[in-house]
């Protein structure tokens, strides 16, 4: 849930210099746009990421939204899940 505008960051961050891990950080990427979560269109804000391997062979991307202030726009409401204890 936003709870203030979010800011436009344009900064751009380095390529990957590892070829193999690129193939797979752009096959992770094609997943992403597949499923809808991005569309093409006006640029308004870039978000970095960065990738860590998932065991031998596949990689991970974990998206960074310190960097582009996102997470300061964002609050994500958590709600405590009881015990056992405290249900029974």
């Amino acid at each position: 849930m936003f709870i203030s505008k979010p800011h436009l960051t344009t900064m751009l961050q380095r390529g990957e210099p590892d070829v193999d891990i690129r193939i797979k950080i752009k096959d992770k990427l094609k997943k992403v746009l597949a499923k809808g979560y991005l569309t093409a269109g006006p640029l308004r804000s870039l978000t970095s990421f960065f990738s860590v391997p998932k065991g031998i062979t596949d990689v991970h991307i974990v998206y960074n939204g310190t960097k582009s202030r996102l997470n300061d726009c964002l609050c994500a409401l958590w709600f405590r899940l009881p015990t056992v204890e405290q249900h029974l």
